[in-house]
């Protein structure tokens, strides 16, 4: 009975110890959670957090200056990318011109007609424009470089006939040395790097005449066409938009510029033919350069005699007296001509276009 009294007394104390203990742990929690955030609160009222806040706070003068400083920023982006989008523009336009360039002939034939047609246009184009934009004579002024200033002042004394046939005659060179000149020394790469230049043309002479040598009949030709044709295309990679047609129409247009008419109408369709002529020139060699033969323009020096050369030109004046006597010589060639090397049979070059030349009749041929 006792014993069983006593274990009754145990287990009411150990029940009460449990419930106190779980009371205990009760109140302490509940307390730890409210100090915990009683303690978080006081230091958010502290003065240092207090301060910290305010300082956190952008002053509206500082945050202007910022929003300028990220929008001038903006600005110089877009002013970048859209720099490097004309750089991407230009070098798929020159990619373009490249790929005009070096195409290979195998996959489409060049008819000579369309090599002839386009030599054409040029040769209409250039006499337009030297009787109708640059029909001014006497004495030029106002040229603007060095060169044109020379070329003007040699020709200040000429008659005004004989000055609009100089004028022809050097817009001639000047297209055909940049579009389709026939040899490496006749184009024009000096301004690019005249060592380079020099020594191309050097070379060029160098074979031509060991060709030569070697084959006194001519049937080396294909041999020098293709060393020409090789030696362009690496020209045309040195050469960038400065030396396409819309720049050197420009050019052209400044040089010859103290001849202008003061007809306002001519100039303004004189400066658009100018333009169209360098088009077509720029086109006229690119075909003759991707052609199976080679195309070579030909000219006629003067003083010699009209009678061996008139099968290969077209006499377009006649200077002098028309009673005059002697021997008719050429007078000048404002033109060059065009002809055909056939790789198949180079000892016999054809005629496609004749030089246009003046004649004028002299005593004796010098």
């Amino acid at each position: 009975m006792n014993a069983q009294h006593q274990q009754c007394e145990q287990a009411a104390s150990d029940n009460i110890k449990e419930t106190v203990w779980k009371a205990m742990d009760q109140w302490f929690a509940e307390n730890q959670v409210k100090l915990s955030s009683r303690q978080k609160d006081l230091q958010a009222d502290s003065p240092q957090n207090l301060k910290t806040d305010v300082q956190l706070e952008p002053d509206n003068t500082d945050h202007r200056a910022q929003v300028e400083q990220l929008t001038q920023k903006l600005k110089l982006a877009d002013l970048e990318l859209e720099g490097w989008k004309r750089k991407v523009q230009e070098t798929e336009s020159r990619a373009g011109r490249l790929r005009s360039i070096i195409v290979s002939s195998d996959e489409k034939p060049i008819l000579d007609g369309e090599i002839q047609k386009l030599f054409s246009d040029v040769r209409k184009g250039v006499q337009m424009i030297a009787s109708r934009l640059y029909s001014k004579s006497g004495t030029f002024q106002n040229a603007t470089t060095e060169n044109s200033k020379e070329f003007f002042e040699d020709v200040k004394d000429l008659t005004p006939e004989s000055q609009r046939d100089a004028i022809h005659t050097e817009l001639f060179i000047s297209i055909q040395s940049h579009f389709f000149p026939n040899d490496v020394g006749g184009c024009t790469i000096g301004h690019l790097d005249p060592n380079v230049h020099k020594q191309l043309a050097a070379t060029e002479q160098s074979l031509i005449q060991a060709v030569t040598a070697s084959h006194p009949d001519g049937s080396g030709q294909a041999t020098l066409s293709g060393w020409s044709r090789a030696t362009f295309k690496c020209i045309d990679l040195l050469r960038d938009e400065s030396d396409g047609p819309a720049s050197y129409a420009v050019g052209l247009y400044e040089f010859f510029k103290p001849a202008e008419t003061d007809d306002i109408q001519e100039q303004e369709k004189g400066r658009r033919r100018l333009r169209k002529v360098c088009d077509k020139a720029n086109e006229l060699g690119n075909l003759m350069r991707r052609a199976k033969d080679t195309f070579q323009v030909f000219t006629v020096e003067e003083d010699l005699p009209f009678a061996d050369w008139q099968d290969v030109v077209e006499e377009l004046r006649c200077n002098g007296k028309r009673n005059s006597s002697g021997l008719k010589v050429i007078d000048g060639c404002l033109f060059g001509g065009l002809k055909k090397i056939s790789n198949d049979y180079p000892t016999k070059p054809i005629l496609l276009e004749r030089a246009m030349v003046l004649t004028r009749f002299s005593s004796a041929a010098k």
